[in-house]
């Protein structure tokens, strides 16, 4: 199958200091260098025609009847189209301008409104066959457009705290309004055409002129309008500003994906933010290569594979950092990627993969939120063209293809994915993240080497989540973006942090095998203090973390666990979390035991949100111990809810832990960590390895693993030797080694010595 609780640290100024030091390993009040990451851009010459086509931005006069005719051909088309004809704003009436003494949100919705009013109904009069109803899309739409950025929109200030006016919803009402004015800019006046020009003028020059006032750093805040700027120089191209607006627009893309983004394409701060971008980069791409010809996919393609590498079995995008769970809207970018290559399989497209995820992820919890809340995943609810591009976007041409190769998936720049296979919505399906991406200084939590984790078609291991509701609840700096909030390990109640500014927490170890999979992080506390955590998955059915702390001087450790949405009981050392059927999963159970010398366990409780507004309090588990050299062992076991629990048998071995596991059918697994002063022995097993993994059905071992291994003395007749610390996951039969799988950076197997 693999070819290929709350307390927060301390003061306020403790705890900002740790922030400066744990996120970015500058020096506290330093500035992060924001050329200091390489992640991608845009390479090719910026490019404006000469000439302005309409309409051109989304598609060509051409197209329209194939555009029409798509509401037929199947199931997801026809919900698409049935979704934006009772959109509000076909038939809501045109609101009144408003004031600057106005609330902040009658403001937003205004501006929102009025730009989705102009697009919406725009795109509704090239689809409607009746000439009645033309004729009142069309006086809708133009109506608006004439009074675009009417109001108070320039006596506010957007650098305001909250304002209504934000550049981040400014980009998305550029590109509303240049979709608008691309379809109907043949029905227009020479009167009207004037006017709607010069509004989108004074817009786009204002944000031209304000950008980097506005957005010094180049976040979200620079990226957002700037794509919005860069959609409406294309489609003004004729304006004699428009090609600074889009040299200004690919600066700024640039500026932000280099930054904010790896190479592999993971967003550095989170899956909302990823979404809430998306929304403004997917659409400036197509406007980009539909009219000036540069097709920046090809730039962009990392960040669109990212989000099905790191999907969960529902196809969900992991909240960590500052960040809700998303679904990933692949569909929107499918047919871009019709005949592009990917990573993710070796002969299929990756338009034919996105389509999978399309069809393949649960978007129930997120349409049930917006029911109730009136909120969309994206972010931007009161601004953004869900439906509309939705309808546009999807191509029901392209096939659905799975991915093929390696579902555990280790990106380099610092997420690993551990999951059993690919299947969407299988209770035997296993997954686990494991974050160490370099941190940057925006939407960054103190998750450095943490991890969540889904099994039995349910999220266990979870993170807390972004916040309640919104960024500014002041819950989200004293509870969500904690250490405590976590799965990490803590020292002295310092948390781990990058080597070096912008450097990734290097891999230490890497093993990828059908039947057991492995990864080693490495990360400092201080110049005298470090983390190794390892991640094993065996026989891909279960996951156990190993945790070596090296200090020059002994300190506090605290290794920190969240179960979840989920009731906990525990007896000492041993955990059962019960989880209930709900919208994220099936009813189920995980058995969790830690181990460690003189650990203490403890519970506490904090708050769990996953979707925007459904949070609650549920418990979490510390083990703290005093040391300045020692190794701890968590073992997490995904149980259905009719499953025997597994037996753990404990014992000390030298300077480590030995576990014996009794699970069904005979099996019996052993782990064993050590942290590598010497040889230890296990009643029958010798080796001087810092962790070992053994499986035996009864007849024999016939399974193992090792880190860091020269010997490895089966107890059964065999034994696995190398000149050199080698680390290996090996099939066996009868004593015989069948299949040997060596760590990317391991010894050549013809290294590999047997004895039976």
């Amino acid at each position: 199958m693999k070819p290929f609780v709350r307390s927060i640290l301390g003061s306020a100024p403790f705890a900002a200091c740790v922030m400066l030091l744990s996120l970015s390993s500058v020096a506290p009040g330093q500035k992060m260098d924001h050329e200091s990451y390489n992640g991608f851009e845009i390479t090719d010459p910026v490019v404006l025609p000469a000439k302005e086509i309409h309409p051109s931005l989304w598609f060509v006069q051409s197209e329209i009847p194939i555009i029409k005719a798509k509401r037929d051909t199947d199931e997801h088309a026809g919900r698409f189209w049935a979704a934006l004809q009772s959109v509000k704003h076909l038939s809501m009436d045109i609101p009144e301008t408003p004031s600057v003494e106005d609330d902040k949100k009658t403001v937003h919705q205004y501006y929102g409104d009025l730009s989705l009013i102009a697009a919406t109904n725009a795109f509704m009069f090239l689809m409607e066959d009746s000439a009645e109803r033309k004729a009142f899309y069309k006086g809708r739409a133009i109506d608006c457009m004439l009074r675009a950025y009417d109001g108070p929109i320039y006596e506010i200030d957007p650098k305001v705290k909250s304002t209504p006016v934000d550049e981040i919803y400014r980009g998305t009402w550029l590109q509303n309004y240049g979709a608008a004015y691309d379809w109907l800019h043949a029905e227009l006046t020479a009167e009207q055409d004037k006017e709607i020009r010069s509004r989108f003028a004074k817009e786009c020059q204002y944000l031209f002129e304000n950008l980097d006032r506005l957005a010094p750093n180049p976040h979200n805040h620079l990226s957002k309008p700037a794509w919005g700027l860069g959609s409406m120089a294309l489609v003004m191209a004729e304006h004699p500003e428009a090609k600074q607006w889009l040299e200004k627009c690919i600066e700024a893309s640039n500026r932000n994906t280099r930054f904010y983004y790896s190479e592999d394409g993971i967003s550095r701060e989170g899956s909302h933010y990823y979404i809430f971008s998306f929304i403004n980069f997917f659409p400036f791409l197509y406007h980009y290569r539909n009219v000036a010809g540069v097709d920046a996919f090809d730039d962009f393609q990392p960040a669109f594979e990212w989000p099905v590498f790191i999907r969960n079995g529902r196809g969900w995008m992991p909240g960590i950092e500052d960040s809700y769970i998303r679904p990933y809207p692949s569909f929107l970018v499918a047919s871009a990627y019709r005949d592009r290559p990917t990573r993710l399989h070796s002969r299929a497209p990756l338009g034919e993969i996105l389509q999978w995820n399309f069809l393949n992820t649960d978007f129930s919890p997120f349409d049930n939120a917006r029911e109730t809340t009136g909120f969309n995943y994206t972010g931007a609810s009161w601004d953004y063209a869900f439906e509309l591009l939705d309808y546009i976007c999807y191509d029901p041409t392209v096939p659905a293809t799975m991915p093929e190769g390696s579902p555990t998936v280790f990106l380099p720049t610092g997420q690993t994915a551990f999951r059993a296979d690919w299947a969407a919505g299988s209770r035997h399906s296993r997954f686990l993240l494991f974050q160490g991406v370099a941190e940057c200084d925006n939407h960054a939590h103190f998750d450095h080497l943490s991890f969540i984790f889904e099994a039995e078609n349910q999220m266990m291991a979870s993170d807390a989540g972004y916040s309640r509701k919104s960024y500014g609840e002041s819950i989200r700096k004293e509870w969500y973006l904690t250490p405590r909030a976590h799965n990490i390990v803590l020292f002295n109640n310092l948390p781990p942090r990058d080597p070096a500014e912008s450097v990734t927490p290097p891999s230490l170890c890497r093993i990828d095998s059908e039947f057991f999979d492995y990864e080693e992080k490495s990360a400092p506390y201080t110049d005298s203090a470090h983390l190794k955590r390892a991640i094993a998955f065996p026989a891909e059915e279960y996951f156990v973390v190993a945790d070596y702390l090296v200090s020059e001087e002994p300190g506090d450790v605290e290794i920190l666990f969240h179960g979840g949405r989920a009731s906990l009981e525990r007896e000492d050392n041993r955990c059962l979390w019960a989880y209930e059927k709900d919208v994220y999963g099936d009813a189920a159970r995980l058995d969790s035991l830690f181990i460690g010398e003189d650990v203490v366990m403890t519970e506490d409780s904090g708050e769990v949100t996953y979707i925007k507004g459904d949070y609650a309090e549920y418990p979490f588990v510390s083990a703290t111990a005093t040391t300045a050299r020692d190794c701890f062992l968590q073992i997490h076991i995904p149980l259905s809810t009719d499953r025997e629990r597994p037996i753990f048998d404990h014992r000390t071995i030298g300077d480590g832990h030995l576990v014996y596991i009794a699970l069904e059918n005979d099996i019996t697994d052993t782990i064993a960590i050590s942290n590598g002063r010497g040889p230890w022995r296990g009643e029958q097993i010798r080796s001087d390895a810092r962790f070992v993994w053994i499986r035996d059905d009864g007849s024999g071992v016939y399974r193992c693993a090792a880190r860091d291994a020269t010997f490895l003395d089966l107890g059964v007749g065999a034994a696995i030797s190398f000149p050199e610390p080698t680390s290996f996951a090996a099939r066996l039969k009868e004593g015989k080694i069948l299949e040997l799988v060596l760590s990317d950076d391991g010894t050549p197997a013809a290294a590999a010595g047997v004895r039976q």
